[in-house]
């Protein structure tokens, strides 16, 4: 990709800055597909070597979690502000774009739920100090998190070493967006339209009956839809003026984020272990009733922070967003 020099660029958030190869909004996108690219790398390098050999089994399984997880965010992230400039760029193409990351990314789906449950049943061991059964039901399946993680990076592996999967996905976001875009739009009408989008789409969603009855579904929903917000937010800092709005509205968001992801570890962990036979029943009933005891509570703090959280986001973007949607 040609680059112009920092004299010739046009300032950032102005109309002269269309979208295409030398956009400050696609170099910030392909900055996250060189990310991504580095988290694939990583994975992709052999485990020889005297660095990785003189690990520990205890060490490599660290480095091996740490690994795969740099690069499930990595592809998350640049899945969610690829969507940023499909406007320009052409809206079924950048979607074929999106689904092949998010095909590449499902690899890593069922090693991911047996990582939370195993985070969320950690969590609970104060409140069940002593049971010895799940104990050992938790070491049986902490062997299963590894065998499914070593699957995982051999099949990433072999579709690397062939350029396909997630390999052939970001080579064709970069190749997509090093070429000139459909349509000539500058950064702050992508930015702009972006961010109408992912904020309205958690209005949306924060009023949907399912949340105020506190439903998986519609709590998952909303959950991903502060995320995107949030990486809209951080992608687009200084392309809508005024600026100064995006780190607040970041911090909201990701607030949100957490909070919801808890409670759906939370219900992911409650699925699970209701079909969890292999344990003792009344060892199970008693994680059953903890984990529904620390829903209840999660819940209740979700649903007093969205109001809260939506109330200040509409505060903080109406500015940015009434000036610029209102500029032709």
């Amino acid at each position: 990709m040609t680059t112009l020099p920092e004299s010739e660029r046009a300032p950032v958030g102005s109309e002269e800055a269309a979208a295409g190869p030398e956009s400050e909004l696609v170099r910030r996108i392909l900055a996250k597909t060189d990310e991504a690219e580095a988290a694939l790398r990583a994975l992709l390098a052999p485990d020889a070597g005297p660095d990785v050999a003189a690990l520990s089994a205890a060490k490599r399984a660290e480095r091996d979690r740490e690994l795969v997880h740099d690069y499930r965010v990595a592809l998350r992230r640049l899945r969610s502000i690829l969507r940023l400039v499909a406007p320009a760029f052409g809206k079924k193409k950048v979607r074929k774009l999106v689904d092949a990351i998010r095909e590449a990314g499902a690899l890593t789906g069922d090693l991911r739920d047996e990582e939370v449950l195993r985070e969320t049943l950690t969590e609970l061991k104060p409140a069940s100090s002593g049971e010895v059964h799940l104990e050992r039901w938790m070491f049986g399946r902490a062997r299963r998190e590894r065998g499914q993680r070593s699957r995982v990076v051999k099949v990433i592996r072999a579709h690397g070493d062939r350029g396909e999967g997630v390999a052939r996905a970001l080579a064709n976001v970069r190749a997509r967006l090093s070429r000139p875009p459909r349509r000539p739009l500058s950064d702050r009408e992508l930015a702009t339209q972006g961010l109408a989008s992912a904020y309205g789409r958690v209005s949306e969603r924060a009023r949907a009956d399912g949340v105020a009855a506190g439903h998986k579904e519609a709590m998952h929903k909303l959950r991903i839809a502060f995320k995107q917000l949030r990486y809209t937010c951080e992608t687009i800092t200084g392309l809508i003026l005024p600026s100064g709005w995006e780190q607040r509205a970041t911090e909201v968001a990701a607030r949100l984020q957490k909070h919801l992801g808890k409670l759906h570890d939370l219900d992911e962990a409650l699925v699970r272990m209701d079909r969890a036979r292999g344990l003792d029943v009344d060892a199970r009933q008693r994680v059953l009733s903890e984990l529904h005891k620390r829903r209840r509570k999660a819940a209740d703090k979700c649903h007093r922070e969205i109001e809260e959280a939506c109330s200040l986001l509409a505060a903080l973007l109406a500015l940015p967003l009434s000036t610029d949607l209102a500029t032709p």
